[in-house]
């Protein structure tokens, strides 16, 4: 082998290194090979990204009563849990919270109780939910007090869910 052949080579195989290296860290720069774990609804994560806390039961129910309150079928639908929406779908759901507003809809925490599994249970089936936190308020709908009522809502990516029955009716 000559020395330009030599060299050819040399230069070749350097390039060729060059072009893996830089394909190697364009892989990496845009996450190629990655993994990601999603979860069922029963299992649903409460961490969230990011720095900023997780919403509290306290601020979630706060939230809830205004949507209430107002009529905001928008957010009531939109912070349904996964679980409701599986199980009665997203227009019976739709039509379930487009209903007139509750002016009455109070939550009056008395307790954050426990987190744990729950069986939400609704038309006769039952899905258990992991990591629910389990409130007792004082609870005002449409004008008929309920005192210390369980409340159950539980974190889909770090924000909390509600739960509720979609039956029409």
């Amino acid at each position: 082998m000559t020395g330009a052949t030599r060299y050819r080579w040399g230069l070749g195989l350097l390039i060729g290194g060059l072009g893996v290296a830089f394909l190697s860290v364009a892989a990496y720069s845009l996450g190629v090979g990655e993994t990601t774990t999603t979860r069922t609804s029963t299992e649903q994560a409460g961490s969230s990204s990011g720095s900023s806390a997780p919403e509290t039961p306290e601020q979630f129910l706060a939230a809830l009563q205004r949507a209430q309150r107002a009529g905001d079928a928008g957010f009531l639908l939109a912070h349904l849990h996964p679980a409701v929406i599986e199980r009665y779908g997203q227009d019976a759901c739709r039509a379930f919270v487009s209903e007139p507003a509750d002016p009455t809809s109070t939550f009056a925490v008395v307790k954050v109780d426990h987190t744990g599994p729950w069986d939400y249970t609704s038309d006769g089936q039952t899905t258990t939910i992991a990591d629910t936190v389990f409130v007792v308020a004082n609870r005002v709908a449409h004008g008929q007090e309920q005192a210390q009522v369980d409340v159950h809502v539980a974190p889909v990516h770090g924000k909390q869910r509600w739960f509720t029955d979609c039956t029409p009716g």
